[in-house]
């Protein structure tokens, strides 16, 4: 808790739309580098390895079997796209849980300095008790 609460303070809309942005942009730079050097995450260095990643991945995926530098490139913008949409998804789905996180620090009055330290022990006795 020292080093994830040592700054107790309320958060303006300022700071929290600061970190929204630095959160956001590390998703967006992720998406370039995907963009450049998808192919890294599974190893691919030929043509059949390609082939044998879209079988097992990708089967909706039409590559150039003769062309691998194209076919590459459709794969990089496949899975480009796959996270940036799943990155989207999950964001919109997220913001119903802060709704929730907001009624039930209101409901219990709890002080605005306190809600990341109540944030972080709900968040990490949620995932212990998970298990």
């Amino acid at each position: 808790m020292t080093v994830v609460g040592r700054n107790k303070h309320v958060i303006s809309f300022k700071e929290s739309l600061i970190w929204t942005g630095v959160w956001v942009s590390c998703a967006l730079l992720f998406y370039i580098f995907i963009l450049h050097y998808g192919e890294r995450f599974h190893g691919i260095a030929s043509m059949q390895d390609l082939l044998a990643i879209q079988a097992k991945y990708a089967q909706h995926l039409s590559l150039k079997v003769d062309n691998f530098q194209e076919s590459l490139e459709i794969y990089r913008q496949n899975m480009g796209m796959e996270f940036l949409t799943g990155y989207l998804i999950e964001y919109t789905l997220s913001m119903d849980n802060v709704f929730v996180i907001m009624m039930i620090l209101s409901s219990f009055a709890v002080s605005q300095k306190y809600y990341k330290q109540v944030l972080f022990w709900g968040i990490l006795g949620a995932i212990i008790l998970r298990f």
